[in-house]
């Protein structure tokens, strides 16, 4: 099943401003740029040619200039209408010439390139803005301000989105390097449903099922720089459940329609992959504190943790404190933002993201309960489908139909930490008892070894914030919660499906709409509070944030990674041209 607000924002096209005017690194005396990454070196014949008729035009039009004048002070006997109609003319040819000669001294000439015939060299020149002091003010005299789009697919377990990033940065005049200090720009934002994992047997068709966004993209990225466009496409934990072989030929499907139909720079080597659980985590750090401005240098307060929960999995990313070690290097990361080094705790869960949470205790439900369970409505039925049977009929994969009981929230709780998050020591592989979390999973404990800002994701908005229910906040800067207020939350709704009418009708209205469209909301808030509570060890009281947006600008992995991957491809020996399709 799909989020609430994924349902309501499907096919939607949203876009962020800065409150900085865009800048355009092809206006002034910039040059033009060929879609496909060849030479600009044309660009200086034409020119030469332009100035050729210029030049030619100029000498006929003085010509006549002087013939005009000279009839019209030779010839004492012309009558005063042919002396009125010849100055007539002389005004118009000195208009004429006025205005050639004008436009022959402003004509565009490009800067000098003792390298013109490599494509690198002309690519970064077509990246690169003639030196302008009104527009370098920003960047110094050295460098120029440019802009550079970077297109990041997320193929979810739910569904796929396409962001669609322009950034401003300043290139070096010399180098053609860029000088760093990426700055968003502008955003767009589309997506779809089904997912990729839908097509398990059809890769051309999930390969094709991404054209609506790629048409998008094409439309919003300039032409001429089509080819100096990266894109790569990430998929998360929806094509990991599908198997190796099946994943592996969707992405091939994939990269060969991208690089046949489409005119953009496909990145190469993991640029269609399924991505590793703990990069989505700490690309999205990268993109929750760079929006914080939390890292980095110029960094003003401490870096936030991040919990994202998807359907198919969930993570968890943080700073701890110095004083504290992750001893385990398969959970640690380390990174280099604006300068200053960090080192992360990171780990995904797969397997713990919100659809597949529903489907473990769906599963526990058929060989505990005889198929009966508390978190249900009494009546209320809901078929489990095992993992890889996505596209497959629900006859064919043999559903199992589980049938509520009608018991609340308590029975409903008891059973959901009873069958997940597992927190038995046995399991624990840490020499330290106090650095597990659930299911053996090492990590440091977050109440003793963090203390700055936690932001909640994905399925933490859409099931708790997205309900109407928090009085902290606001749609545009995220809402606040605590651990209580979600099992009160939950308390409430499982009253009502358990149908007290009392109950619902003391619910608010997104409440009660949101229940008749998920009737397994009982079931998502019990989990939610339970890898909270439970799995995390989060206090009643800690507060979390939530949002859909940080500054007008859609939180998640994807921005993190376009900076990371923007920033890796200019800072080679290229430059700013290392990141045009060859």
């Amino acid at each position: 099943m799909s989020s609430i607000s994924e349902e309501r924002e499907m096919h939607s096209t949203r876009q962020r401003k800065n409150s900085h005017p865009s800048i355009n690194p092809f206006s002034g005396n910039a040059l033009p740029y060929s879609n496909r990454g060849g030479s600009g070196g044309s660009n200086s014949h034409l020119t030469l040619r332009r100035i050729s008729l210029y030049g030619t035009i100029v000498v006929v039009l003085t010509v006549l200039y002087l013939f005009v004048s000279g009839s019209g002070t030779s010839t004492s006997s012309s009558s005063s209408t042919s002396s009125g109609s010849s100055k007539a003319e002389k005004v118009i040819v000195e208009k004429v010439v006025e205005k050639v000669v004008e436009k022959v001294v402003t004509v565009e000439v490009p800067a000098s390139n003792t390298n013109t015939n490599t494509n690198s060299n002309a690519n970064a020149n077509a990246l690169r803005p003639a030196t302008n002091s009104n527009v370098n003010s920003n960047c110094g005299a050295s460098a120029s301000p440019a802009s550079q789009y970077v297109l990041m697919v997320d193929a979810g377990s739910t569904g796929s989105r396409i962001h669609v990033y322009k950034f401003s940065h300043c290139v070096d005049n010399v180098s053609h390097k860029s000088l760093g200090n990426l700055v968003l720009d502008d955003e767009l934002f589309e997506q779809i449903k089904p997912g990729l994992s839908s097509y398990p047997t059809d890769p051309l068709k999930a390969a094709k099922s991404l054209d609506v966004l790629l048409d998008k993209a094409k439309a919003r990225v300039p032409v001429e720089l089509w080819g100096c466009t990266p894109i790569a496409v990430k998929a998360t934990a929806g094509l990991r459940l599908i198997g190796a072989e099946k994943s592996e030929a969707i992405l091939k499907a994939i990269r060969e329609r991208l690089e046949t139909v489409y005119p953009f720079n496909v990145v190469k080597g993991d640029g269609i992959s399924v991505m590793d659980g703990k990069d989505e985590g700490v690309f999205a750090w990268i993109t929750v504190n760079y929006l914080l401005n939390s890292i980095g240098a110029s960094a003003k307060t401490k870096s936030a943790a991040i919990m994202d929960l998807g359907g198919g999995s969930t993570q968890i990313v943080f700073e701890p404190k110095s004083s504290i070690t992750v001893t385990e290097a398969t959970h640690r990361t380390s990174l280099n933002f604006g300068g200053k080094d960090y080192t992360l705790y990171q780990h995904s869960f797969l397997g713990y993201g919100l659809m597949e949470g529903r489907r473990k205790v769906l599963e526990a439900a058929i060989s505990k309960l005889d198929s009966k369970l508390s978190c249900l409505g009494t009546g209320v039925t809901m078929p489990v489908k095992k993992p890889g049977d996505a596209g497959v009929s629900n006859k064919a994969a043999g559903e199992v139909e589980i049938v509520g009981t009608d018991e609340g929230f308590e029975q409903c709780s008891k059973f959901v930490s009873g069958n997940l998050f597992d927190k038995n020591p046995a399991l624990c592989k840490s020499s330290a008892p106090d650095t597990c979390s659930w299911d053996g999973v090492y990590m440091p404990k977050l109440h003793s070894s963090f203390d700055g800002d936690i932001y909640a994701f994905s399925y933490f908005y859409d099931r708790v914030a997205d309900l109407g229910v928090l009085t902290k906040g606001n749609p545009d800067d995220g809402f606040e919660f605590t651990i209580t207020e979600v099992e009160t939350l939950a308390v409430a709704v499982c009253k009502a499906i358990d149908g007290d009418v009392s109950a619902r009708k003391s619910l608010p209205e997104t409440v009660q709409k949101a229940m008749d469209k998920e009737p397994g909301l009982c079931l998502d808030l019990g989990f939610i509070y339970h890898m909270l509570r439970t799995g995390y060890e989060l206090s009643d009281s800690r507060t979390l944030k939530t949002a859909k947006k940080i500054k007008g600008v859609e939180t998640g992995w994807c921005l993190g990674a376009a900076i990371h991957l923007a920033d890796s491809m200019m800072s080679g020996e290229k430059g700013v041209a290392g990141v045009c399709r060859s």
